[in-house]
């Protein structure tokens, strides 16, 4: 059987909005396999929060002029939809924001100027959303923002109450992934994938978070595909939790056991569990010091590893 599952993941650096892992070694062809899936679902499954419509104090409609403010409202638009937000609540928050101009100086109107609301934490607050260049002017706004995942177009209904524009909502945290498969050793061959896997977000989740998002929703995938194919997923998982633990050495000294039971193994020349994996019954049962209890006791700690002995 080809070997899929010995690779690793190592974390090579993490920093605000930014990330970067190695996955390998793969069998050759799998690294792009992997890495591909993977970029899909960080770039369309991850779930965040954006504006999803706005209701702007004197505007009726995308194309309304605005005394006193620089940019038209589908640049505003525009801007909203930069905003990055946390939303803790499953359902649409209305936010407020209101600025004045200033007698001769502009004034920026920035995420951070919408009012502080309990459910939602905006990160870019430093984020220019509009500049007022009169003293008269005056920006007053409700930003209707929710949760969701991927892309959603605007909800066109929202539009029979006057006024209130709808926002096409793009709630994916993930910003950009950058994908390099690199060749990996592994004793004499050299012909095995690596994958770099290069996670840029917009600082409302971080990579690792992100990446755990998309191998939980990988594995969800594997797991409906196995069990419609006639296998059974959770004993492939099972199988596999044995199988990881068989190839780790188990030390017989670091395992919880009674003391004539450790000094029966490390007498007898047996180091790790390992070792007595599919050893028989009688070759066990001779070792010296090896009584009746502590082969019982043996017995389930084998089996708590996922050994056993052969009759």
């Amino acid at each position: 059987m080809l070997e899929v599952d010995k690779f690793k993941l190592k974390q090579i650096k993490e920093e605000a909005g930014y990330g970067e892992f190695e996955i390998g070694p793969l069998p050759r062809g799998f690294g792009h396999t992997i890495a591909n899936s993977l970029r899909r679902l960080l770039l369309s499954g991850i779930e965040g929060a954006s504006v999803v419509s706005v209701k702007i104090n004197g505007v009726d409609h995308e194309y309304t002029a605005l005394d006193g403010i620089q940019d038209d409202v589908l640049t505003i638009l525009l801007k909203l939809k930069e905003i990055a937000l946390v939303v803790h609540t499953e359902d649409e928050v209305v936010l407020k924001a209101s600025k004045k101009g200033e007698k001769g100086k502009v004034v920026d109107v920035t995420a951070g100027d919408i009012e502080p609301n309990a459910d939602v934490e905006i990160i870019n607050k430093d984020l220019v959303i509009t500049t007022l260049t009169s003293e008269k002017s005056k920006f007053d706004a409700e930003i209707t923002v929710r949760r969701g995942s991927g892309y959603a177009f605007p909800d066109e209904s929202i539009r029979k109450e006057i006024g209130n524009l709808p926002i096409d909502g793009d709630f994916n945290p993930v910003t950009r992934v950058e994908v390099e498969i690199k060749q990996a050793r592994v004793g004499q061959r050299t012909d095995y994938d690596q994958i770099v896997l290069r996670i840029y977000t917009n600082r409302t989740k971080t990579a690792s978070e992100v990446l755990l998002e998309a191998v939980e929703l990988y594995d969800i995938i594997a797991n409906r595909l196995v069990n419609l194919a006639g296998g059974d997923a959770d004993v492939l998982e099972k199988e596999s939790q044995v199988e990881e633990v068989k190839e780790e050495r188990i030390l017989v000294s670091e395992v919880n056991m009674s003391t004539r039971l450790t000094n029966s193994l490390l007498n007898a020349g047996i180091a790790t569990l390992n070792e007595l994996d599919e050893k028989s019954i009688d070759d066990v049962l001779a070792y010296r010091g090896m009584g009746k209890k502590s082969f019982e006791e043996l017995q389930e700690i084998l089996s708590d590893f996922g050994f056993s002995l052969k009759a």
